[in-house]
């Protein structure tokens, strides 16, 4: 895995939590 990957994983995984969050407080 390259450094970029990593990068591009971290990013969707925060995408995730913050579509939960924003669910949530709705």
């Amino acid at each position: 895995i390259t450094l970029q990957d990593a990068i591009k994983n971290a990013v969707g995984i925060i995408k995730e939590i913050e579509e939960m969050i924003a669910s949530e407080q709705q």
